[in-house]
């Protein structure tokens, strides 16, 4: 199983402390792995001994003019993390659609769940596939389940609905958190509640009720596809739940 390392830090005048990250060192290069500030340690659960170092991660885009006023930060501190990639250097693409596969990923290293053991067995999901590890890391946490038995749809977009109810249970197991105990209660709010689909009402319910998703003019709009700056504010919020 994975452990918990705590890294002491040295003076941290003049340093932006929300883009500090533990990254490991391959082949020369850095692989962003996240951790958060505990005082004047930073803390992380890693999978496999290494070598790190700790960095303050400037990581910019030049396309985030539209989002800037309510996801600009978040986007950066959650990039800083490793937890979310530009499409390119420079390219955020915020107004793209977010994939199961890739939101699988960008969860389960938001917050340190990553296990290069977990398996899954979904048939189209093959071991040598780019996220093959983040859903079986995300399957084993009971965090995602496949859209059938068999089939994960690495591919298909991810809903709002599906999106809060993966961060739901993300946070619940690293928490050990509950459910709300008055689900329609917490969906109240939501004038389009009943086009939640039951399996995902507990979900919605539970992050809405932590405030790490919101609606828009009364509603949760759990069927729209959710977008890469959508994703970026909801990851950030989720780091920094206390």
């Amino acid at each position: 199983k994975p452990i918990i390392i705590r890294i002491p830090l040295g003076s941290l005048t003049g340093v932006d402390k929300e883009l500090l990250s533990v990254a490991k060192i391959v082949d020369g290069k850095l692989v962003f792995q996240g951790g958060f500030v505990d005082g004047n340690t930073i803390v992380e659960s890693r999978d496999a001994f290494s070598s790190y170092v700790v960095v303050e991660n400037k990581v910019s885009f030049n396309d985030l003019a539209k989002v800037q006023s309510w996801a600009g930060r978040q986007i950066e501190v959650v990039a800083a993390k490793g937890a979310i990639e530009g499409k390119k250097a420079g390219v955020f693409a915020p107004s793209d659609n977010v994939t199961r596969a890739e939101f699988a990923k960008m969860l389960i290293k938001a917050l340190d769940l990553d296990n290069v053991k977990a398996t899954e067995s979904f048939s189209d999901v093959q071991a040598s596939d780019w996220f093959a590890q983040y859903v079986a890391a995300a399957s084993q946490n009971g965090i995602i389940n496949g859209r059938t038995d068999t089939e994960f749809a690495p591919n298909a977009t991810i809903t709002r609905a599906e999106m809060a109810t993966m961060i739901a249970r993300a946070l619940k197991a690293k928490r050990n958190l509950q459910d709300v105990a008055d689900v329609d209660g917490a969906l109240e709010g939501f004038s389009d509640a009943a086009q939640i689909h039951s399996t995902l009402k507990a979900g919605v319910a539970f992050a809405a009720d932590k405030g790490l998703i919101i609606g828009n003019n009364g509603k949760f709009l759990p069927n729209d596809n959710a977008t890469r700056a959508e994703a970026a504010v909801i990851l950030y919020r989720t780091i920094n739940f206390k």
